[in-house]
């Protein structure tokens, strides 16, 4: 196996083994995305997430203990799936900041294609998709993090009625799971 070091001063090392690109010596605390751009610097964006110990990791995720771990692109079910719920994100963040006040409703993916309405009065048309998607193109290259938060039952209610999402809001409140 190739063995590369990852290292900034005054921590723990730690060793990690990546499926396919082999051992890696990192940073107690460094992110899976710091390993990434390790593994494969000029292709690093391509790793969209990390399985380890039949987990899905984002790249995020801080680097603890030792572990071995493959990175999850597009090709794989895995990958797809954090592809496509990134692009959904982007897809709700382009449109409200081009449309504010406007609800976006996702409805489902139809093959490659998702499915989605702009309030119901809305008719999206062809200047409009080329807007969105330049607005979805300036927020990919602005390469605003993406983290995971997670938030108490009741403040998901409150935050999903002030944007007007009442039926996500009834979901919630109608769920005996703790979110």
């Amino acid at each position: 196996f190739p063995y590369t070091t990852l290292f900034r001063s005054g921590t723990e090392m730690i060793t990690v083994e990546v499926k396919g690109h082999g051992q890696f010596d990192v940073e107690e605390g460094s992110s899976l995305l710091d390993l990434a751009k390790e593994v494969s610097p000029e292709n690093y964006r391509q790793f969209l997430g990390a399985v380890s110990s039949q987990q899905i990791k984002p790249l995020s995720d801080p680097i603890k203990k030792p572990m071995k771990l493959a990175f999850l692109d597009i090709s794989s079910p895995w990958g797809y799936r954090i592809y496509t719920k990134t692009v959904s994100a982007i897809f709700v963040m382009a449109c409200e900041s081009l449309y504010p006040g406007r609800k976006v409703k996702l409805n489902h993916f139809l093959g490659s294609g998702l499915y989605a309405e702009l309030d119901k009065d809305v008719v999206i048309g062809h200047r409009m998709i080329e807007k969105i998607t330049d607005r979805m193109r300036e927020i990919v290259e602005a390469d605003i993090p993406i983290v995971k938060e997670r938030w108490e039952t009741e403040k998901i209610i409150a935050h999903a009625k002030m944007k007007g999402y009442d039926e996500t809001a009834e979901l919630y409140e109608t769920s005996s799971r703790t979110w």
